[in-house]
């Protein structure tokens, strides 16, 4: 092949490589993903934080490992990176979960599938503290 030839095919090859790695990097990726953010009562983030599925009931709830455990956990940020399929429960349609923190009292939630927010946010209060004041909008 002539180096004309080359350079008439480098667009097309570029191209087709671009698709290509697209198309493998959306199937490594399953699921739709979201943030949770956790917090305190004075929206400082709460660093180590478990967010876990809600299960459906207390008794089908299994034991996790300390690695697990540590994947499912807030970095420094009060941020953990989730993939929501975890937490949909197919009876509802809905993402049930829970969040625990030392020092905490323990947060259950259920957010709508169709408006879970791509960052949501948990506040966790201490124990014996009285529930917040609703915000000014």
């Amino acid at each position: 092949m002539s180096a004309r030839t080359w350079r008439g095919l480098l667009p097309s090859a570029a191209l087709a490589a671009a698709l290509a790695l697209s198309a493998c990097g959306s199937a490594l990726i399953s699921g739709a993903r979201a943030q949770v953010l956790v917090v305190d009562s004075l929206g400082n983030p709460v660093r180590g934080a478990v967010v876990l599925p809600d299960d459906d009931s207390p008794a089908s709830h299994r034991g996790f490992t300390e690695a697990e455990m540590k994947e499912r956990s807030t970095n420094g940020q009060g941020l953990l990176a989730v993939f929501l399929d975890d937490f949909l429960w197919a009876s509802d349609g809905n993402y049930h979960l829970r969040v625990l923190a030392v020092g905490f009292e323990d947060e259950a939630m259920t957010v709508s599938k169709d408006l879970f927010p791509p960052v949501l946010r948990v506040e966790l209060r201490r124990p014996g503290a009285s529930a917040p004041a609703p915000r000014p909008r």
